[in-house]
C-alpha cells in the first residue's frame, strides 16, 4: 500500500502497539470544526489520504483546542 513492503520489517501488533482506537467519528469533527492552515494546529489525517496513498493533498486542520480533544486518535507518522 505504502511502497516496497520488503523494505518494512513485519510484527504482530500485540508486539508494539499499547493502545488502539478507531475514530474519530463524524459526530466528533463536522466541517465546523476545521480551520485555516494558518490557524491549524495539526493536520486531521482522513479516509482519502488513505486511498490517495499521499497526505498531501487536500489537507484539513483543526486548532490547539480540537486537537486536546481528539489527542487520543494521534499517531506518530514518519513522512517521507
Amino acid at each position: 500500500m505504502f511502497g516496497d513492503e520488503s523494505k518494512f520489517k513485519k510484527k504482530k501488533l500485540n508486539k508494539n502497539v499499547k493502545e488502539m482506537f478507531i475514530g474519530p467519528f463524524g459526530s466528533s469533527l463536522k466541517n465546523e470544526c476545521f480551520v485555516s492552515k494558518e490557524e491549524g494546529f495539526c493536520i486531521v489525517c482522513e479516509q482519502k489520504h488513505a486511498i490517495r496513498k499521499t497526505i498531501d493533498t487536500l489537507n484539513r486542520y483543526v486548532d490547539k483546542k480540537k486537537y486536546e480533544e481528539l489527542k487520543r486518535f494521534t499517531y506518530i507518522q514518519e513522512i517521507q
